[in-house]
């Protein structure tokens, strides 16, 4: 283990780590994560004291020290996922440099900026982080497309390096539709049509210019890889004389690419040689590499790449590391994996497997699709036929009721049903009953498995899986969760065998997260939200304290209200959340009070013009009218759509509540007020989570599991670089601190990389969380 002492050496002597020493690398990441909170609440002179003009000396820095291991066989002893932890640690840390880097750069800067672009494009994508790198991409070529003037006023060859520049960006980016695969096409011809203006040019020249001449024969070589890679994302083939593999054509051109720019800048020799490494990382990633799993497979994915509306063409990094240990035969597999990371795509895939596996001309499989609440029955049923729309699979949901009336009998006799969606309690009544329309049943897939734990809930889930494992005994399982608890005992009671089950565990997750509470001062005039460090974020052991605008004095008395209640309280954080991007679920403890908190910030906010008025919106329009037609003319909900504020909750009819769901699917809804029974197991586009109350009626307090599995919806892939999670205050700020550092304290895990480790000098690996047991109190 010398060479890994060598290289935390390296790292202390070139960051001089010390605790007193700030520009230990340690600390400069927890500025940046603090000067970009202050920078979104616009809190201008805290964020002046986290802008580092050292930056970029310590990116070339990192990148030597990338380059050192890249390049040092003694790397292949280290044990493999060690080692991978190392480089993925080692790539995110310097991407999180290179995109301050890009954050801090003026508009004059852009063009001649395109290589650290390009550097934080490739180094994030292997360090996993493409569904936040994706979003600086695009931020950033929108710029680039502002300065078109200097492109077109440039030499061929400078052209030819910004083409080439460009491709690996935007392979490194997420090509959404056949529009986004149309620009990359037309990216590729321009690079080709100057790739063969500078070949021609020189070669014009009376004197060649031999380090201009390797640099064309470069760029020609990632114009080339680029397009072989394309091919293969979009289509599983390859196209070339030497009949290779994608992984030996990335080899052999990102090589030549590598080894032509001997004599060039600094720049180009790291994005030549990082090259190879980000591009197998993209090969790994495409989803062809599943397609031989099952005909089926192959079909949903060329069928999906047919239709240029949602491309399907790479699998998130939590997908990758387990699809193909769940894609197996095997009786009982338990997956935990993050909310947002990709459960519901290795479930629509598993199923496809089982069907494939067990259909033949004379038996048809079903699968049960068993979801913990009412409210996800229609949603997963849509998103099934959505992406199963060219099978032709029957898709039927069991109504939410013990009992099988004579008309959906009728209908569950109707024709065979390929998948059935169920709650536990219908899907038990139905296997008590030995009903027909499950008794070919060979796949059971359990979402949200984590209610197994629940003290309310779990009962129903053991008893529906009991009666399958008893009386259905083909049957398999596959059970997903954010985390579930002795995951391994589960799995084997299903299986009868340890050798027939595997659980599955995965922390990736596509977006960092910062989790705060609110504060109010003794008199409650001021308000402050405090953030704090968890394993979610770079936090460092200082709180990140941001003054929020108003005082919750004058808010109570615009309400009119008698004292700072939780609506006055509730006014004043949402304030500098509500013209920001992203969408808001306020999290509440009962039906009463998604109504009453709904009421009070829609008439607060629209007196201040703060609430876009969505009333000429179509689809608003029609949930209009059948909030109408159902509640009657004057319903308060009728108001609130107008301002996209809405709330949902059990007194709702189901027509209304499924065209709320709809509405906030569509990203047509600012605000949500809702209970647990909505904010679980939705799959809906929210940047905050807003806990008014972690109490729940009846209940106690939110348990671990069921708070983070609300908490955890914060934030989008490839929509937000980050969400935020935020607990009311209750009765004092030490009542409320408590509550917030209760539940980072129970989502404190072993996810700390070995190279934070480095950076704080110790041999063991840590973070300080002493920050968390003794919060500075100040006057909160």
């Amino acid at each position: 283990m010398e060479y890994i002492k060598s290289i935390i050496n390296s790292i202390e002597k070139v960051f001089d780590v010390s605790e007193e020493n700030l520009s230990s690398l340690a600390v400069m990441l927890a500025d940046i994560e603090a000067g970009h909170l202050y920078d979104k609440f616009s809190a201008e002179e805290q964020r002046k004291r986290y802008l580092n003009s050292d930056l970029l000396s310590k990116v070339n820095l990192l990148n030597a020290l990338l380059e050192i291991i890249l390049e040092n066989p003694n790397m292949d002893l280290v044990e493999s996922e060690k080692r991978k932890e190392l480089l993925v640690s080692l790539c995110g840390t310097v991407a999180s440099l290179y995109e301050q880097v890009l954050e801090q750069t003026h508009e004059s800067e852009y063009w001649n900026n395109m290589p650290y672009l390009v550097m934080y494009s490739m180094l994030s994508y292997m360090a996993d982080r493409q569904t936040m790198s994706d979003l600086i991409i695009k931020d950033y070529s929108a710029k680039l497309a502002q300065t078109e003037h200097l492109y077109n006023d440039s030499l061929t060859i400078r052209k030819l390096e910004y083409d080439s520049y460009y491709l690996i960006v935007f392979l490194m980016s997420n090509i959404r539709n056949y529009e986004g695969l149309i620009q990359l096409n037309a990216f590729i011809d321009r690079a080709n049509e100057n790739l063969k203006k500078a070949q021609k040019e020189e070669l014009a020249k009376e004197e060649l210019d031999i380090s201009i001449g390797l640099k064309i024969a470069s760029y020609g070589n990632v114009i080339y890889l680029t397009t072989i890679l394309k091919e293969y994302l979009f289509s599983g083939n390859i196209d070339n004389s030497e009949n290779q593999d994608i992984y030996s054509v990335i080899d052999m051109y990102s090589y030549n690419a590598f080894h032509l720019l001997t004599n060039e800048s600094i720049d180009l020799k790291l994005i030549g040689h990082l090259l190879r490494y980000a591009y197998e990382r993209v090969a790994e990633n495409s989803i062809w590499n599943i397609a031989e799993k099952s005909p089926l497979i192959r079909k949903f994915i060329e069928e999906n790449l047919s239709t240029g509306d949602r491309y399907i063409y790479s699998l998130l990094p939590s997908q990758r590391e387990v699809i193909s240990d769940v894609l197996t035969p095997k009786k009982s597999i338990v997956v935990g994996m993050p909310t947002s990371a990709g459960k519901s795509f290795l479930a629509e895939m598993q199923i496809l497997f089982s069907i494939h596996n067990y259909k033949t001309a004379e038996f048809n499989p079903t699968v049960c699709y068993v979801v913990p609440t009412n409210a996800l029955i229609d949603q997963v049923k849509l998103d099934l036929q959505s992406d199963f729309k060219e099978f032709n699979f029957n898709i039927e949901t069991a109504l939410p009721y013990y009992d099988v009336d004579e008309i959906e009998n009728e209908i569950l006799m109707r024709e065979h049903i390929d998948i059935l969606i169920s709650t536990p309690e219908k899907l038990e009544a139905l296997v008590r009953q030995n009903h027909p329309s499950i008794k070919n049943t060979r796949l059971v897939i359990l979402d949200e498995a984590h209610n197994l734990g629940d003290a309310s809930r779990g009962s129903k889930f053991e008893l529906v899986l009991s009666s399958i494992k008893q009386n259905m005994k083909e049957a398999n399982f596959l059970l997903l969760s954010p985390f579930i608890s002795n995951a391994k005992e589960i799995s084997e009671w299903l299986a009868d065998s340890p050798r027939n089950a595997d659980t599955i565990s995965v922390e990736w997750s596509p977006t960092k997260q910062y989790i705060g509470c609110n504060l109010l001062n003794n008199k409650k005039t001021e308000s402050v939200l405090q953030f704090y460090k968890s394993p979610r974020n770079q936090l460092g052991t200082e709180n990140v304290e941001i003054a929020l605008s108003l005082s919750p004095q004058d808010v109570k008395t615009e309400l009119d209200h008698d004292r700072v209640d939780n609506a006055v309280r509730l006014c004043v954080v949402l304030n500098d959340f509500i013209e920001q991007d992203g969408n808001i679920l306020v999290l509440c403890g009962g039906r009463s009070t998604t109504l009453k908190l709904a009421l009070d910030v829609k008439c607060f906010f629209e007196t201040k013009n703060m609430l876009p008025d969505m009333s000429e919106d179509e689809e608003i329009q029609r949930a209009i009218e059948i909030v109408r037609l159902e509640n009657g003319e004057d319903d308060s909900l009728v108001e609130f759509l107008k301002f996209g504020i809405c709330y949902h909750n059990s007194g709702l009819s189901s027509i209304v509540k499924e065209t709320i769901e709809e509405l906030v699917r569509n990203n047509k809804i600012k605000i949500i007020f809702a209970t647990t029974t909505l904010a679980q197991g939705m799959n809906f586009p929210i940047n905050t989570v807003i806990f008014d109350t972690v109490k729940l009626r009846n209940k106690g307090n939110l348990s671990n599991a069921e708070f983070w599995n609300i908490a955890g919806r914060a934030g989008r892939a490839y929509k937000d670089k980050e969400g935020y999670i935020i607990l009311s205050y209750a009765s004092s700020p030490k009542e409320t601190k408590a509550a917030v550092i209760r539940y980072i304290e129970s989502d404190l895990k072993e996810v700390i990389s070995s190279l934070n480790a480095f950076f704080t000098g110790n041999t063991a690996i840590s973070l300080d969380y002493n920050v968390l047991k003794d919060p500075k109190m100040r006057r909160y």
